[in-house]
This record gives C-alpha cells, sequence and structure tokens, in this order.
C-alpha cells in the first residue's frame, strides 16, 4: 500500500505472521520512506496510530454487575372471572429476595402509582416449609394495605400456574397476617378473610349518609331497603326489583360522607352465572372510585345474606337457606366479576372462590437503566404487625376507609374449617 505526501513517499507492506500465543494470526506491518524536498503533510502524523488501532484486536466488554442485572417481572392479572378483560385487574410484581430495594417502601409505591391498577401486589418467594410461601404487600397508587382479596387471588393464580405449577396450597405471609390460598378441584382458587360482624349492630345512620346516596341517584334511594353501618363503610340493601346493574350512579356526591358504599340486593332471575346477590362497590375518594370486585364487603354483605330475616328474600333452593349455604355472587357494572361465596361463622371467616386470567406480562428494567432516577415520594409508613380498628368519623382514621376493615383474630394463622 503506497501513500503520497507531496516530498515524502511511504509504503505500507504486512506480511501474515502466526505467534505461538494466539490462536489466529496477526498482521505484521512494515514502512518503508523515501526523502524529498517537499514539505510533509501533518495527515500523514496520524499514520501510526491507525496502524495501532489496526494491530491491536478489541477488548471484551465487560460483564455487567449483579445489581444492573435485577429487572423485575410482572404480570396483569384480572381476578374473579374466567374472561380476560373483565373482574378486577391487579398487578403482580415478583420481586428477589435479594434485589436491593425489596423493602424500599418509596420504590415500590412508585411503581404501584406507574402500573395505576386497583391494586399492585409484590411477592417474595420465602424458603422452608412443606408449602410454597411467600411474602407479600399491598399497594394503590397512594399507600400501602393491610390486606386485599382480589388481589391475592391474582398472586395465587401466578404461583399455581407459574411458580408452583404441581401445588395445591400457598401461603402468603403479610406484615398483618397470613392466607392460605387453595387450588380447588374445578381449578378455582380460594382464599379465606375475616368476617365483619359489624352489620349485625344497630349503630345509626347518619343523615349525610342518606342524603349522600340520594345525591347519587333518586330513583336508588327510593328502593332502599335499609342501610347498615360496616367496617369499611354502609352496606346498602336495595329491592331487587331495581335495576342495579345499569343504574348511573354519580359518586361524587357520595364524597359528601366518609366511607365506601356496597349497594346489593338479592337477584330472584339469576343470570346465566346463577347468582344470588348481585352488588356493587364504590370507594369514593379512591383513584379507581368502582370496585369491580371487593372481596372486603363480601365480609360484611355474605353474613348478612346468610342471616335472618335477610334470607327469605334470596332465590328458594331445595334445602332452604342457612349460615352454612354457599352460593354465587355478582359484582360490578360495565366490568363484572363473579365470587363464589360461602360463611363459616364458627372460624369467622369468609371464603371467596374464583378464577383469574393473566392477560399481560413483562418486566420493568434493571436499576441502573432507569433514566432519570426515580422521584422521591412522600414515606409511606410500613403496615405495624398488629393494626388499629379504626372509626370511619374518627379524627385518627387512615387516608381510605378499606384499612379499617381487617382485623386480627386470636391467631394470624387461622384456617378455614372446610367439614
Amino acid at each position: 500500500m503506497g501513500v503520497g505526501s507531496g516530498g515524502m513517499a511511504f509504503t505500507v507492506m504486512y506480511s501474515q505472521l502466526r505467534v505461538s500465543s494466539h490462536k489466529r494470526p496477526h498482521r505484521v506491518y512494515s514502512l518503508t520512506c523515501s526523502r524529498s524536498t517537499r514539505t510533509l503533510s501533518p495527515l500523514v502524523l496520524l499514520l501510526p496510530f491507525a496502524l495501532f488501532c489496526c494491530a491491536t484486536p478489541p477488548r471484551p466488554a465487560r460483564p455487567p454487575s449483579d445489581s444492573s442485572k435485577m429487572s423485575l417481572e410482572f404480570r396483569i392479572i384480572d381476578a374473579f372471572t374466567s374472561t380476560p378483560f373483565a373482574g378486577n385487574p391487579a398487578a403482580v410484581v415478583l420481586v428477589p429476595a435479594n434485589h436491593p430495594r425489596r423493602d424500599d417502601t418509596d420504590f415500590l409505591l412508585s411503581v404501584a402509582r406507574e402500573f395505576n391498577q386497583p391494586m399492585t401486589a409484590f411477592l417474595t418467594a420465602k424458603e422452608g416449609g412443606d408449602e410454597p410461601k411467600y411474602a407479600i404487600r399491598w399497594f394503590t397508587g397512594i399507600q400501602e394495605y393491610p390486606l386485599c382479596g382480589h388481589a391475592s387471588l391474582a398472586a395465587a393464580a401466578l404461583c399455581f400456574t407459574e411458580l408452583n405449577p404441581t401445588a395445591r396450597h400457598v401461603r402468603l405471609e403479610a406484615a398483618a397476617c397470613t392466607l392460605t390460598a387453595d387450588k380447588l378441584n374445578d381449578g378455582s382458587i380460594e382464599i379465606a378473610l375475616p368476617q365483619d360482624l359489624s352489620v349485625f349492630e344497630d349503630a345509626p345512620v347518619p343523615p349525610e349518609a342518606k342524603a349522600a346516596v340520594k345525591a347519587a341517584n333518586a330513583a336508588l334511594f327510593d328502593a332502599v331497603i335499609e342501610m347498615r353501618k360496616i367496617k369499611i363503610g354502609w352496606l346498602v340493601v336495595l329491592d331487587s326489583t331495581f335495576d342495579l346493574e345499569h343504574a348511573e350512579i354519580n359518586y361524587v356526591a357520595l364524597q359528601s360522607c366518609l366511607g365506601s358504599y356496597a349497594f346489593t340486593q338479592a337477584r330472584l332471575t339469576p343470570s346465566a352465572v346463577g347468582e344470588a346477590i348481585f352488588s356493587r362497590v364504590y370507594h369514593p375518594f379512591s383513584s379507581t372510585p368502582e370496585d369491580f370486585v371487593c372481596g372486603a364487603a363480601h365480609c360484611s354483605m355474605v353474613p348478612y345474606w346468610l342471616s335472618q330475616p335477610a334470607s327469605t328474600r334470596l332465590p328458594p333452593t331445595q334445602n332452604g337457606w342457612t349460615h352454612s349455604t354457599p352460593f354465587k355472587s355478582l359484582q360490578g357494572g360495565p366490568r363484572q366479576g363473579v365470587l363464589a361465596v360461602r360463611w363459616d361463622k364458627e372460624a369467622g371467616l369468609v371464603a371467596l372462590a374464583g378464577s383469574a386470567r393473566i392477560v399481560m406480562k413483562g418486566e420493568i428494567p434493571p436499576l441502573s437503566s432507569l433514566c432519570p432516577p426515580l422521584r422521591p415520594v412522600p414515606p409511606s409508613p410500613r403496615v405495624p404487625r398488629r393494626t388499629t380498628r379504626f372509626a370511619p368519623d374518627s379524627p385518627s382514621s387512615p387516608q381510605h376507609p378499606l384499612l379499617s376493615l381487617f382485623f386480627l383474630p386470636s391467631s394470624p394463622h387461622s384456617t378455614l374449617n372446610r367439614s
């Protein structure tokens, strides 16, 4: 190869030379020049550097550090439905036990806010024991919750379908309680939540709550049979002739009185689902005002409907209605879910069973690739080991009335009586 540069001429020659310490041949360059009377061009000074680059083999890329590899897998799961894009959706995020921000509440809250789902559950596998067990935490985009029914069922569905396909039972351990999810013979999943017997207390209903219901829908208010105080707010029992399923309910009007509103009625003419009751639940201060399927509300509704005199308004059955009679419940307006429910009065638990469908999957990229870094959010306190029972109108009430629902029984590991 010849390079002319005014008065100086360079000739570059290369040959193949095999060196014992390398498996592949390298090029060896030789340079000859002839002097001339003209001035040397500055570009020729770059030639030795170019030859060095050609002769140096490329360096292997540095392997990434362990922390930069830790992406988070997630699933979007529709709970209490066998049909995609129905039921109540929840995001379920798998967090490795050695993830650097596994216990970072602000980080988990930021992730939940990004998903913008009714609830986001974070699962971390735990070792030991004969049955699979996972640590679980529940977040909305606003705060952490001590318990969530539909997100727990969604998390259990992920365990049974992908993580532990041969298991029949999965333990979900939270700060406030431990849940056991069971895979039934028909493929559905059952979880048990603590019953709410405050529905049987003769607590007065304030005029503000009645006025809120009337402002939300005047025709609905005319169909009210009774209103009862429950832990999450108010149980509003309606006449069966009212079309609750297609009613337009102004949830903004419900904000005039603190608390959630569970509207329920008996179904004398069930749909193809075969439900005995129908309900719609509103949390007027939540980012998702209508709760498509609310396990917390069923902790009050199931004991109410299976007790006298409410059970006399249910559709007739062959053996009559008792407190242990299982039945189906349909909930939701435009988006609906189905629950198979039963009441274990002796154990103090309400069992909720249903199906779930995984509709989306993906991963959150490693922390090192997040740009810009996560913005700090106001600190969110961890859920205490034992939760306090707040009154909805108490000045120390939490941001959301659902936080006051769940209390711990005498043993946080109570199991459902299946006899």
